[in-house]
């Protein structure tokens, strides 16, 4: 899963989008029903090389009628990519990396992300939405990243 994840973002494997929207479909079922969809934000300058967000990609091929929220939250420092970096690593260049653009008070939250490593970036991402004010936050993920030496 890991594999075809990092083909569809680094190599523009685009054939994989509907699969991976199958997977999120299914995943998204089983969320609270009010609860508001926000996906992990990327940083400006992996949007402008890509050309395209992955991971909002993705989620607008599902077959959910949820209440997605793609700008609620931003990137507010840019640092370089989580994907080589050692734990400790992902952890300082992440923290305080995200800020709500609007406030969730009172809100049930469903982050979504496509690889879980350290949960660095989820746990930042939390703390934001918690910030603006979230009643509840759970995190969803396709795939859980390994470290290999």
């Amino acid at each position: 899963m890991q594999h075809m994840i990092l083909a569809y973002k680094f190599h523009h494997q685009l054939k994989f989008a509907p699969l991976l929207a199958d997977l999120f479909t299914v995943l998204l079922r089983q969320a609270p029903k009010q609860s508001l969809i926000i996906p992990i934000p990327q940083m400006f300058e992996t949007t402008q090389s890509r050309g395209f967000i992955p991971l909002w990609h993705i989620l607008k091929q599902t077959d959910i009628d949820g209440h997605f929220a793609p700008d609620a939250l931003m990137r507010i420092h840019h640092r370089n990519l989580q994907v080589s970096a050692t734990a400790e690593q992902r952890r300082r260049q992440i923290k305080g990396a995200f800020a709500a653009t609007c406030d969730l008070s009172d809100t049930d939250i469903v982050l979504v992300d496509d690889v879980y490593t350290t949960g660095a970036t989820l746990n930042e991402a939390a703390k934001a939405c918690q910030q603006a004010g979230a009643k509840s936050i759970k995190c969803l993920v396709l795939a859980r990243g390994k470290w290999l030496k």
